[in-house]
């Protein structure tokens, strides 16, 4: 069973980080996780007060136990840096601020330097609403002609 113990000073970072404004949801959820666990409440409690999966709050509790505090924001998602950088978003910003109209994204892709795979024009694009003339399927059975004139 995995039980948080902290001690004044914790406690006192933890206040001051839950109530900080710029604290995401989710990682105020996880000092709530963190502080419930301080109050002696079960990990099954938790969850379910949380709406949380046990495994979700045992994972984030072993976490803080590890790691501390800096374990239990977001951490950055991993993936391809971006091919624009500050250098050429100064340069685009003062080149839109010398112009005197306001430019659309097709001028700024052509502006730019990074191949920004955006669909040239005239490339085959699938016309907005062409899935409309598939029929929908009806929830009920229509009735036949014959089944109508019994009806009446």
């Amino acid at each position: 069973m995995y039980r948080v113990h902290l001690s004044d000073e914790q406690r006192q970072e933890l206040q001051r980080r839950a109530h900080a404004p710029e604290v995401a949801p989710r990682t105020r959820d996880r000092l709530e996780m963190v502080r419930l666990s301080d109050f002696g409440f079960s990990i099954p409690w938790i969850a379910c007060h949380l709406r949380q999966s046990e495994g979700r709050v045992r994972h984030r509790i072993k976490q803080f136990l590890a790691e501390g505090f800096d374990a239990l924001p977001d951490q950055p998602h991993p993936g391809q840096q971006s091919a624009v950088t500050p250098a050429m978003l100064a340069a685009l910003q003062a080149a839109m601020a010398d112009s005197p109209q306001a430019w659309t994204a097709r001028q700024i892709a052509d502006w730019s330097p990074v191949d920004t795979a955006a669909p040239k024009p005239g490339a085959a694009i699938r016309p907005l609403g062409s899935h409309a003339a598939t029929p929908v399927p009806s929830r009920h059975r229509q009735p036949s002609a014959d089944e109508s004139h019994r009806r009446r």
